[in-house]
């Protein structure tokens, strides 16, 4: 099995990331400049490191009857998520909040973003989207590449700079488009990613005022 994880054009310099504590795993965290890096997972790692880390869950559920569960914190560097499946294996990555401005770039009301796949033996690919979003949004429409759509789960931890979101499914198809709502229902920010593109982290977004 194996997991990879693909922070979003949100990322900036990352905190330096704990490994996580199983073998197969290789994670992914892309700097501000678009580099990628990949670390690959020690054993030796506990499970208190990964919570000092990246936070307590914060969500979790079952896809395809595989349970799966989200953590998540926000600090003074950004903030930070690992998501966990039942294969044994997760990874995770930090980046900016919502209205950020990086220098580079001022975010909108997506913050950081990150997208995932898991393997394992037997079974058919888990994909995953998470990250951050603005208080404002109160839904999050995800379309996938075979016109299916879903929606993300938005979760308040009570911080007031941003809320997390998390969508998991089974079908072999990647996301394309991510549209932030308003409680009216209202559009507040498309987030595509480009056709044919093979880095998640370089999606486009645009916001409505």
């Amino acid at each position: 099995m194996v997991v990879v994880v693909i922070a979003g054009v949100a990322c900036r310099e990352p905190a330096p990331q704990t490994p996580v504590s199983t073998r197969t795993v290789k994670h992914m965290t892309p700097p501000a400049v678009g580099r990628i890096e990949v670390v690959e997972a020690q054993e030796t790692t506990q499970l208190g490191d990964v919570e000092r880390t990246y936070g307590p869950v914060i969500a979790s559920g079952t896809e395809a009857g595989r349970p799966w569960s989200l953590r998540g914190r926000i600090d003074a560097r950004g903030a930070a998520t690992y998501l966990q499946t039942s294969t044994g294996g997760g990874g995770g990555g930090g980046g900016a909040l919502p209205f950020e401005d990086l220098g580079w770039k001022k975010m909108g009301h997506f913050g950081s973003v990150g997208s995932s796949e898991h393997h394992g033996i037997g079974a058919p690919r888990t994909l995953t989207l998470t990250g951050v979003v603005s208080k404002q949004t109160a839904a999050i429409d995800v379309r996938l590449a075979d016109g299916t759509r879903l929606p993300a789960q938005i979760i308040d931890t009570g911080d007031a700079r941003a809320s997390f979101f998390v969508a998991v499914w089974s079908t072999p198809s990647h996301w394309e488009v991510m549209i932030a709502r308003d409680a009216a229902g209202a559009e507040l920010e498309t987030y595509r990613q480009p056709p044919n593109q093979a880095a998640p982290n370089q999606a486009s977004a645009t916001s409505t005022p």
